[in-house]
Formats: structure tokens, C-alpha cells, sequence
């Protein structure tokens, strides 16, 4: 896979559709207007919750997409918690879960497989967002199989991008690289031969022909 190479990530400030898939102005007028009211009289209640009120808010966002990956209830009040609790066991939930751990087995395998120990194994992540996969495949790993991974992530987010520089600071791979750049655009790569690329949280949003 070769592409182009890009700079470090700009100090701009994050445009606030970064992350997203839907910004709502007010869903309580929406369930209105859809005349849902039972939906509405549940709607403080349901906002205890820590994954449904990100959820409400930043649709899409990195936040809301770690919360289910780290699989961890938080909330406000007991009753913030146990609605959390409930919904991190749903099946969807738990399938949006498996994308990530999916993303995890893949670089493990890339890593595995038979090659030169002292060549580097270069990985690529689409959109990175938060890489909790990078950390939590990190923690299985020797110190040696650490070394020899070059982590590249791409997202269009300059301040994740800092974010995930610091999320992924003690783990213990010093060779990581975070991109700036549009997903769709094939000048915004990084410019290498990779051994394995991942991305969760897009291709459910491509057609096949952008995918490919």
C-alpha cells in the first residue's frame, strides 16, 4: 500500500462536526413534533446514562464509540450506572464491540506472522480514533514485539489526533505516528508498504466502490 506522506497534525481547533454522524438542536422538540411522548417523559431518566446521553449528543463521536469498546458502565446516580450497565449487555452493543476486538486479533496476527524479527511490522488505522486496540494489543505483547511495531493512525480530527498521542504514551511502542487527514483522500496517507490496514467506525458508511 503505498501512499503520500503527511504532516504532523495541525494546532487548528476541532471543527465541532469532527466525530460526529448527527448533531441534534433538541431532541425533546423532536419527539414532540413526533408526537412520541412517552419517549420524552423517559428522556431525563435515560440521560443518567453516560453512553445515552454522549450518545444524544455527539452521535458518532470517539467518546461515545470507546464507552462500548471499553465495555466499562458509568453514569449519574445508581440509577446512571445500573441503565449503563444494561445497555453495554445489549446485542448491539456487544456486536459494535467486536469491531474493535476484530481490529485487535488482525494486528496481532500481522505481528505473528512469519518474517524477518528485526524488520518492523507496520500497521495502519482508519479513522484511529481513540486506539484503544492499539493499548489493549499492547498489553499482550513482549517488550520485543512492542519494538517492532510502526503504528501509523489517520483521522480528520487534529485535536483526537493529540489526544491519542497521549492516550497511547505508556504503552510502551515508540514508533507511532498520528495523521491529519480526510479518509477519502488518498494524498492524506501516510506514505509506506503496510502489513495490515483496520478501521472501524466507517466502512458501515461507504458504498463499495469508496470502501475499495
Amino acid at each position: 500500500m503505498q501512499t503520500t506522506a503527511m504532516p504532523a497534525p495541525d494546532p487548528l481547533p476541532p471543527s465541532p462536526a469532527h466525530n460526529r454522524t448527527r448533531r441534534s438542536r433538541s431532541l425533546p422538540r423532536k419527539l414532540l413534533r413526533a408526537g412520541q411522548f412517552h419517549w420524552l417523559a423517559a428522556y431525563p431518566l435515560l440521560r443518567l446514562s453516560d453512553l445515552v446521553r454522549e450518545g444524544m449528543e455527539h452521535s458518532g463521536s470517539y467518546r461515545f464509540a470507546d464507552h462500548l469498546y471499553l465495555a466499562r458502565p458509568s453514569g449519574r446516580l445508581v440509577i446512571g450506572r445500573w441503565l449503563d450497565a444494561l445497555l453495554l449487555r445489549l446485542p448491539a452493543s456487544r456486536a459494535f464491540r467486536q469491531r474493535y476486538l476484530e481490529s485487535v486479533r488482525t494486528m496481532a496476527a500481522a505481528l505473528r506472522r512469519p518474517a524477518d524479527p528485526a524488520r518492523p511490522v507496520r500497521l495502519l488505522a482508519v479513522p484511529c480514533g481513540l486506539p484503544r486496540d492499539l493499548l489493549d494489543l499492547a498489553a499482550t505483547l513482549t517488550p520485543a514485539e512492542r519494538a517492532r511495531i510502526d503504528y501509523h493512525g489517520l483521522d480528520i480530527d487534529p485535536e483526537l489526533l493529540r489526544l491519542a498521542a497521549a492516550f497511547t504514551a505508556d504503552t510502551g511502542v515508540a514508533a507511532r505516528a498520528f495523521h491529519c487527514g480526510d479518509a477519502l483522500n488518498p494524498a492524506d496517507y501516510p506514505c509506506a508498504d503496510f502489513d495490515a490496514a483496520v478501521s472501524t467506525g466507517l466502512g458501515e458508511f461507504l458504498d463499495d466502490a469508496q470502501l475499495a
